[in-house]
């Protein structure tokens, strides 16, 4: 906000930018609830707020009542985003709606100690995962017997992770990351759920598999695991962090949910041109590349990832393995 504020006086624009936070502090709903709130105020049209954040799996939802960003930004400012993030996560009625500020990725985590023990690199495809996952379960059983180690972890959870890794499974058996996602009736998802069955029962378990996010990020913790399938977070020292294998090298089922910015289109034509200077101001790529130094995130402007500085801070080969992104279509709880 203060960054904001000093570039709007710089440049002589008459905007000042205040952000009101929902927390446990200032509300009396739960936090979980925020998503309900923005539906409420958007379909009320109420002028309140200008601008809001949300998650771009409510797109669909909010899209209505939402100004087209098509009409307001350069052209160039929004093709600096990656498409597929644009087509599946800020359009509604084919029009921009919304851009997104930063992603969540899906990862996949291989440890290194274990790698290159054994001489092996991180898997590219589903097949390697599971040779190497044998190889090394196989020889690190000869040597001990931890039984809280595991192969990998799956996270087909009971709950909106284990969806998402269904999706993710499905995604993997595209003839491309630049193809569109398979039918359920086709040859390919058939394919996919034949492996998820192969990974299960070579790998793991029904009860490894059921494990949950929070089991997931302890074995990411205490590097107890040698693969495990998570949301990206910073540096780990005992993981290599890459894109979710496919069924061929040069496929990912990684995805990306999106946290937006969008403005409200129940404003005055005066705020709607200042949201505007606001929202361009947020997601341009000098206010991203910060962004992601300072927070070890991710953003959708792809020529990002090509910069030495950039790369220092995160891993940029989860990014680059997955161009072009390809996006959750459901609500996942955090």
């Amino acid at each position: 906000m203060d960054d904001f504020n000093k570039y709007a006086k710089e440049q002589n624009l008459d905007i000042t930018l205040e952000i009101e936070a929902l927390t446990n502090y200032n509300s009396t709903l739960d936090i979980n609830n925020y998503t309900l709130i923005v539906d409420s105020l958007l379909k009320k049209k109420s002028s309140k707020f200008d601008i809001f954040f949300y998650y771009a799996t409510f797109t669909e939802n909010y899209g209505p009542y939402l100004l087209c960003l098509d009409d307001y930004l350069p052209k160039s400012h929004l093709e600096m985003f990656d498409t597929g993030i644009i087509s599946s996560s800020c359009k509604y009625d084919d029009k921009i709606v919304g851009l997104p500020v930063s992603l969540y990725i899906s990862t996949l985590y291989s440890n290194k100690r274990l790698l290159s023990k054994y001489k092996k690199e991180v898997p590219k495809t589903w097949d390697e995962l599971i040779d190497i996952g044998k190889l090394i379960k196989n020889g690190e059983e000869k040597e001990n017997d931890d039984k809280d180690f595991i192969i990998y972890n799956g996270l087909f959870s009971e709950d909106d992770f284990g969806l998402l890794s269904i999706f993710e499974m499905l995604n993997s058996f595209r003839n491309s990351n630049d193809s569109p996602q398979i039918k359920i009736k086709s040859k390919a998802a058939e394919n996919a759920l034949k492996m998820m069955k192969k990974l299960k029962e070579e790998l793991g378990s029904d009860y490894i598999f059921l494990l949950n996010d929070s089991n997931a990020i302890d074995y990411v913790l205490n590097g107890n695991a040698l693969f495990v399938k998570y949301w990206y977070q910073s540096y780990n020292s005992t993981y290599k962090t890459s894109a979710i294998p496919g069924w061929k090298e040069g496929v990912s089922g990684t995805v990306a949910n999106a946290f937006n910015i969008a403005i409200n289109g129940a404003i005055s034509e005066p705020r709607r041109l200042a949201s505007a200077e606001v929202v361009k101001y947020i997601t341009s790529k000098e206010v991203q590349r910060k962004y992601i130094i300072k927070n070890r995130s991710f953003s959708a402007i792809d020529s990002l990832y090509d910069e030495e500085e950039v790369c220092s801070m995160i891993d940029c080969d989860v990014p680059k393995g997955s161009y072009p992104f390809s996006s959750v279509k459901f609500k996942i709880s955090k």
